[in-house]
């Protein structure tokens, strides 16, 4: 099941060697967990992981809404 009402809107379309679904960003060790990107992710794509937030790749929109408030710069596009 998905985050959305329309698939192709969830992920950036790309998939990973095992067919999964890859994200356009990432998030690094930088982060200090302070939850400013969960705030303002408009697709909810992003929790609180075990040491860090993390990206849900399959909701992630590639809008770049988190890079752009992360304080830490923890937040990277995916190579």
């Amino acid at each position: 099941k998905h985050a959305c009402i329309f698939f192709t809107l969830c992920y950036n379309g790309l998939t990973n060697s095992y067919g999964g679904a890859t994200m356009a960003y990432k998030i690094t060790s930088a982060c200090v967990s302070c939850g400013a990107c969960a705030d303002a992710c408009p697709a909810g794509a992003i929790s609180q992981g075990d040491d860090q937030y993390v990206i849900d790749a399959a909701a992630c929109l590639d809008c770049g809404a988190c890079c752009d408030t992360c304080p830490t710069g923890a937040i990277t596009p995916e190579d």
